[in-house]
């Protein structure tokens, strides 16, 4: 590799590191409402300190296109998932974040009530979270003993299930959590199984929040009738 193409190759890595991190100018850049130029030169400062060197607009804007033609290769992909997507809604939830020293103990008392069905369960490596239904929570009293991180009540859930064709789309996640972003929607907890994606957010925010997901799936619908 010559030096001027290491050079391309570094501008190129470097625009697109600052670009995939800044949810406003790629949203922009990906919708075609950007102008081009203009974002070459703001992002002229800040490439030539990262590079160590002066270089010229141009350079910066021929990444930028480049970079507009790798997306569209699978932006197509991802309006066909989102097209074929749906969302189911539920109320009345409460999150309990607990550490997972108390693990086994928490297994073994939720399935002696009996309620372990009726809860969603993320484990990292320091806490535990619960989501359940508030009605639920009466039935735990012996929760008192465990040390509780966190608690919130009145959270709903947002259930976006998709076809399996979202497991190998890039992107596919980034558009649904950048328009809830966009949209001012406060994610509390996220996860997912197989090909739902299960999003938590307040329950001041679950009405804003559906309206959001389902213009952004009516979005990839008209898209896909427009090929």
């Amino acid at each position: 590799m010559t030096k001027d193409s290491k050079k391309t190759s570094s501008i190129s890595s470097i625009v697109r590191s600052i670009v995939s991190n800044d949810i406003f100018i790629s949203t922009a850049i990906r919708n075609n409402y950007a102008n081009l130029s203009s974002i070459s030169r703001l992002l002229k400062p800040h490439v030539e300190t990262r590079l160590g060197l002066k270089i010229s607009e141009d350079a910066i804007l021929s990444s930028l296109k480049r970079m507009i033609t790798t997306r569209s290769s699978y932006e197509q992909d991802i309006f066909e998932a989102l097209a074929n997507s749906s969302v189911q809604l539920s109320t009345g939830l409460i999150k309990i974040v607990t550490r997972t020293s108390s693990m086994k103990h928490i297994s073994e008392l939720l399935h002696s009530l009996n309620v372990f069905d009726s809860i969603f369960f993320s484990v990292g490596t320091d806490y535990i979270t619960m989501i359940m239904e508030e009605t639920k929570v009466k039935l735990l009293k012996e929760f008192n003993v465990y040390e509780i991180v966190d608690k919130r009540d009145k959270l709903g859930i947002i259930s976006i299930r998709s076809t399996p064709k979202m497991l190998t789309t890039p992107g596919f996640l980034m558009y649904i959590y950048e328009k809830l972003a966009t949209s001012g929607i406060n994610v509390e907890e996220t996860t997912n199984s197989y090909t739902d994606t299960i999003v938590v957010v307040s329950e001041s925010q679950l009405d804003a929040s559906f309206h959001a997901i389902m213009e952004l799936i009516e979005y990839g619908r008209l898209r896909m009738n427009m090929k």
